[in-house]
């Protein structure tokens, strides 16, 4: 498997400078005269462009129609553009077209299309297609469980600094599923994915540092790794129109990296001011 403050990753400028043109062109399309906003200005340079022959347009389009942005939501037609880019080594639209299959929008749940799609992706070099597929090896959903080739993909995203891996890849160490035990490397990488903002990352380091072996229990760090939790990677965030390939599923595509708060939000923060009280007590 970056909000308002985009930076060069979300605005790919081949795409850009391709449909430059059609978002400011002589004459207004029907939206403007019609008062729609600028959603429905933006969805109609991404088709253009797309159907002009733009890949990263018809990537762009179907994130559209599949929220909804800008146009009314359609999930076939959706499905239908994904799948064009797709064709056409878009490794983003890959993983979408394959998160679509496992939860059956456009079309009927497909495991077997999903999974080939991400395989094809993370021989690409996608990190999300890495990691979502090294996910579905580790749990045996829809593929023969395999933990040491789910640690493998793992390693293979980690290294490209996804955030999320790290932290399975450095769970596996502590578990050793997969891959020996290994607690140093399990410290390593639970510091880079926490380093990256990583909020998930951040307590488990805490619960590390706090009650992991003797030798690594240090109540200095706990207290300034899961004293309070990150705000800005819990808070859902709104990112109206951009390159939503970064996000880890089909709920937050339009969100930072973090995850948004869940239904149990509030029992992690409890959490957290439990870890942040055992660590005052033990000072």
């Amino acid at each position: 498997m970056k909000p308002v403050d985009m930076d060069d990753d979300d605005l790919d400028l081949e795409a850009t400078a391709s449909f430059s043109a059609v978002l400011r062109p002589a004459a207004p399309p029907p939206a403007v005269a019609e008062g729609i906003g600028p959603l429905e200005i933006t969805f109609h340079g991404f088709k253009t462009a797309a159907e002009a022959g733009d890949v990263r347009a018809a990537y762009r389009v179907g994130i559209c129609l599949l929220e909804g942005r800008g146009c009314v939501q359609d999930l076939p037609a959706a499905l239908a553009w994904l799948l064009r880019a797709a064709d056409q080594r878009d490794l983003d639209a890959q993983v979408m077209v394959a998160s679509c299959y496992l939860r059956g929008e456009g079309g009927p749940v497909n495991v077997p299309a999903a999974v080939q799609w991400l395989e094809i992706a993370a021989r690409h070099g996608s990190a999300e297609a890495q990691f979502s597929l090294g996910d579905l090896r580790a749990r045996g959903a829809g593929v023969k469980a395999d933990k040491a080739a789910a640690a493998a993909l793992w390693q293979d995203a980690a290294e490209q600094g996804y955030a999320r891996a790290q932290l399975n890849l450095a769970l596996a160490y502590v578990r050793g599923d997969g891959v020996p035990v290994d607690m140093p490397l399990a410290l390593s990488w639970l510091t880079r994915a926490a380093d990256s903002g990583y909020a998930k990352a951040e307590y488990n380091l805490g619960q590390l540092y706090l009650k992991g072996a003797p030798e690594w229990r240090n109540a200095e760090a706990a207290r300034t790794t899961c004293g309070a939790p990150p705000t800005a990677a819990l808070r859902r965030r709104s990112w109206p129109m951009g390159d939503c390939s970064r996000t880890p599923t089909l709920r937050t595509r339009w969100t930072g990296c973090g995850k948004p708060p869940r239904r149990n939000s509030g029992r992690r923060l409890s959490r957290w001011r439990v870890s942040s009280s055992r660590v005052a007590a033990a000072r």
